[in-house]
């Protein structure tokens, strides 16, 4: 009986530590310009031989009634110069590959953003996914990264960006 117990809280505790676990949101309003982000991402592993973690992530910004929905990403490890156009494909589950134009941060080569309309279909297949797959690569196709991003827990997470740029 006692190890019925004792395995039951092990898995009870496994599980809720799991759910939510690597997906986070928060909204920041800028002080300075008024502007409002409502962001969730969540965490990758940093795979072999990175130092960082990989983060796929949705944004609203609001400014003036005037609203923007990113896709954002962090490759953890440089795949192409700051401020440039890069491709963005992702795929959920064993879904088809969606490719987007993205951009670099002109102060980053591993992160970035694609504008997306928050109807896109891709939206709903990472709310309802259990596995993102991601690949970065420049505009030559010519170096690029791999992660994969643990969807469990991300609905809730990623509804409060959706619902903020609707």
């Amino acid at each position: 009986m006692k190890y019925f117990v004792l395995i039951a809280l092990l898995i009870s505790a496994t599980a809720s530590a799991k759910e939510g676990a690597d997906w986070r949101s928060n909204s920041n309003t800028d002080d300075f310009t008024g502007q409002t982000e409502v962001e969730a991402f969540g965490l990758g592993p940093p795979g072999k031989g990175r130092t960082h973690y990989t983060q796929l992530g949705f944004s609203c910004l609001i400014n003036d009634g005037t609203k923007e929905f990113l896709i954002t990403f962090d490759a953890a490890e440089i795949f192409a110069a700051k401020g440039r156009e890069v491709l963005f494909l992702v795929k959920v589950d064993d879904n088809t590959v969606n490719s987007f134009d993205a951009f670099t941060y002109t102060n980053s080569g591993r992160r970035g953003f694609t504008r997306i309309s928050v109807r896109h279909p891709i939206v709903t297949e990472l709310m309802a996914g259990n596995f993102a797959k991601v690949r970065l690569t420049n505009k030559y196709r010519s170096e690029y990264v791999d992660f994969v991003i643990d969807l469990w827990g991300s609905s809730a997470q990623i509804t409060k960006a959706v619902n903020a740029c609707k």
